[in-house]
This record gives structure tokens, sequence and C-alpha cells, in this order.
């Protein structure tokens, strides 16, 4: 497990559908011990925990030894557990003159998994989406099961095309996804190629 000096986050992940229950089993008596938290889920094999780092080194001891696939993730802060509630009345008070208007385009949190109009994303909504847990795989499915559609991961390198596709599949819809950019690759070649995959997938370019 790394992250940051105390605490941080581990994926955990595995190729079939207990790797979920697995994290949850594992992490349960910690959690209840306010320790860790289980972060995000991105899909039916692969889930994040975040919080207390040396928790997380006997968890991972511990999935691994059952079979269990897991690695650490690179980061500095265990976003989606209770040590963001430090900052939550910091960043709160520093969000508060946010003032959201209606979305461009359609928009679906991955927190609640609902559709958002716009006035929802004050001070607080963007709080509980660095606090509250990810549910990414099942707002995958829910805008699955609106109808069909193509994703498109925009980032620096995919890190959830494969989370979508899994997701998709296991929810009995066509997968069909591009990604934008990926490190170390020509970021003209790859947007020439993310734009050709979505004009195949059957979405219209402007």
């Amino acid at each position: 497990m790394t992250g940051s000096r105390a605490t941080g986050p581990t994926t955990v992940a595995d190729r079939s559908s207990w790797s979920l229950r697995s994290a949850r089993r594992a992490s349960s008596p910690r959690a209840k011990r306010g320790r860790v938290s289980l972060a995000v889920v991105n899909s039916p094999s692969s889930s994040v925990l975040a919080g207390d780092l040396n928790t997380l080194r006997a968890i991972e001891a511990e999935l691994t030894e059952r079979g269990v696939f897991c690695r650490p993730v690179s980061v500095d802060v265990a976003s989606h557990s209770r040590d963001v509630d430090l900052l939550r009345p910091e960043l709160t008070a520093a969000l508060g003159e946010i003032r959201p208007g209606p979305p461009a385009v359609g928009m679906l949190c991955t927190v609640c998994c609902a559709p958002l109009t716009g006035p929802e994303l004050d001070a607080c909504c963007w709080m509980d989406n660095l606090r509250r847990p990810v549910r990414f795989a099942e707002s995958a499915a829910a805008m699955a099961a609106v109808g069909d559609h193509v994703s498109l991961e925009i980032s620096p390198h995919p890190v959830l095309t494969a989370a979508i596709e899994e997701t998709l599949t296991v929810a009995g819809a066509t997968a069909r996804t591009a990604a934008s950019l990926r490190r170390h690759q020509s970021e003209a070649a790859r947007m020439a190629r993310a734009a050709s995959r979505l004009f195949t997938h059957g979405a219209r370019l402007d």
C-alpha cells in the first residue's frame, strides 16, 4: 500500500465477480474502527479502498494470501474516506461562492447515481464528490439502461475504459468505448484515433 504519510488508497481487483465482496469482507472489521473506507467501485471486479496506510498494507497481505490481485495507487490524498472530513469546513467555505447553472450536456452523478440538472452542483455537492464513495460501476450501468450510447474517456491516460467495458458486458449491454489520450504517445495521433473509433461506433462528430 502506498499513499500519503499516514493514509492512502489501494486498488483491489481480480478477474472474478468476487473481488468487491472480497474487498468488503477484508476491510469490514477495519472500517468499523474507522480505519479504511470502500472509496470506489469501478466495475464488478475492481474497487478501491482508502484510509490508514498500515491497515491497508495488512489488507493487501490478506487479500494476496487469498489470491485476490491488488496493487497500490500512487496518489497523495486518501479521497473518498473519512480523512476528507478534516477538509470539509475549509473546502466548503472556499467553494461557497459557486453559483451553478444548467449543464450544456447531460450529467449523471457517480455519487448518487442520478441525473443532475445543474442547481445541485453547489459547494456541498462537490464536497460530497470528494468524500463519499464513487459508484462508477453503478453509474455506468445506469447509463447503459437509458439506451444505446458510446463512451469516451477523457483523460491523460485511460484508466476507466476497461472498467466501463466490463460493467456494460456484465449488464448485458454492448460496450462501445474510446479513450482520448495515452501517455508517451502523440496527442494529435491519439485524438485522431479516438475520433475515428467514435465514428466507427456510430457517434456523431462535429
